[in-house]
């Protein structure tokens, strides 16, 4: 099966609270906002549902308008989420495959975060020095289960200098900076510079 080539900005470790978030309702203003998806795997990332009454509900975890972006919500809301802390680099190209026969992917960034003892989407926690990979939610599906992408491997290509890194898909990525980005493990990132 061709692999998928997705990356996320802010990895997570999975939890039920995407289910809790009531899609009911948010139908209704959908041309207004932005995707329901997108919000609740945000709310889930904030771990909103343990901020109600707070400022930081109040400035972090309302649903964005359709034509705003992450970047509109205050630097408070990424300062403490309670997931994995991620590093966002420069950005670099970076071409993915299944390794046999599956398709490549070109023009993502390549970016990286720490595990912190979390289990990623997939359900196993791993080392930082792990050469592990998180994958866009358009490709890993349904958060609320495991993907028949974990486990898989994927071949990653830094084109600027050549080398290159299987890494096993172990998480989910809550946003993109582009359809093409891997948010990787240290380990896996370290091996391509």
């Amino acid at each position: 099966a061709a692999a998928p080539s997705h990356g996320a900005v802010r990895p997570h470790a999975h939890r039920s609270v995407a289910a809790q978030v009531q899609e009911r309702g948010y139908a209704q203003d959908s041309d207004l906002l932005e995707p329901y998806a997108t919000y609740a795997e945000r709310y889930q990332l904030f771990d909103c549902e343990d901020k109600h009454n707070t400022t930081f509900w109040d400035g972090c975890c309302h649903p964005l308008l359709a034509d705003e972006s992450e970047s509109n919500l205050p630097d408070s809301c990424w300062a403490n989420p309670t997931t994995s802390t991620h590093k966002t680099t420069a950005p670099a190209t970076t071409t993915t495959s299944s390794g046999s026969g599956g398709s490549w992917r070109t023009g993502g960034f390549g970016t990286y975060f720490y595990q912190e003892g979390n289990a990623g989407a997939c359900g196993n926690k791993n080392s930082d020095s792990a050469k592990i990979v998180a994958i866009d939610i358009a490709y890993y599906g349904n958060t609320g289960e495991v993907s028949s992408y974990c486990g898989k491997k994927v071949r990653i290509v830094n084109t600027d200098n050549g080398k290159t890194v299987d890494a096993e898909i172990a998480d989910v990525c809550p946003t993109c900076k582009n359809d093409n980005c891997l948010d990787m493990s240290l380990g896996t990132f370290e091996a391509l510079s």
